[in-house]
């Protein structure tokens, strides 16, 4: 509700000032205070907004990510800020990690190497902005572990891999050597 709304609400029960007549004295004074409240009252608005990464939208969405260190990543940094300010940002935990991989949209196989003390995280799609990705993902790992973001995964050879649908014949009717494989890794 708009200052000038506001006051008129407030003191038409008093009765004490006639509010029903356009040009009364009373009247002018309320405009002439509401006019001087508008602009507070929008830039109070404009804070509260700001304020909440979800509703954020201009310096306040540019401030948090600044914070949590994600000044690029374009579209993904408000999946990814929430992420960030969410409980399970706290934990290492393999949900958490695939609840991340969401929010980055590299959703998909998440392997686990306790002996190498490494993650691998096989996106079934490329990610738009790779080193973006791998900052997010590095500053979640704990500073023990390893990752690994292996995109071979884009054309679906972890799928194959995993289900023992493809044999090692025809991953090599695929014409790829150990440098293409290597190429498609990314250790962080």
């Amino acid at each position: 509700m708009k200052p000038l709304d506001s006051m008129r609400r407030r003191l038409q029960p008093m009765g004490a000032y006639d509010l029903q007549k356009e040009n009364s004295f009373a009247a002018a004074k309320l405009e002439a205070f509401a006019a001087g409240l508008d602009s507070v009252y929008d830039m109070l608005n404009e804070i509260e907004q700001e304020a909440f990464l979800v509703s954020a939208q201009s310096w306040g969405f540019s401030g948090v990510c600044s914070l949590l260190g994600i000044v690029d990543g374009g579209d993904l940094r408000r999946a990814v800020g929430l992420f960030l300010c969410s409980p399970a940002a706290k934990t290492c935990t393999r949900a958490s990690f695939q609840r991340l991989q969401q929010a980055l949209g590299i959703a998909g196989p998440l392997y686990e190497c306790p002996a190498d003390e490494k993650v691998i995280f096989c996106p079934e799609t490329l990610p738009e902005d790779r080193a973006f990705v791998v900052r997010v993902l590095r500053r979640m790992l704990p500073a023990q572990l390893q990752g690994e973001l292996d995109l071979s995964g884009a054309d679906a050879t972890w799928k194959a891999l995993d289900s023992g649908g493809a044999s090692w014949k025809q991953q090599d009717a695929k014409n790829r050597t150990w440098k293409t494989w290597d190429g498609e890794r990314v250790i962080f």
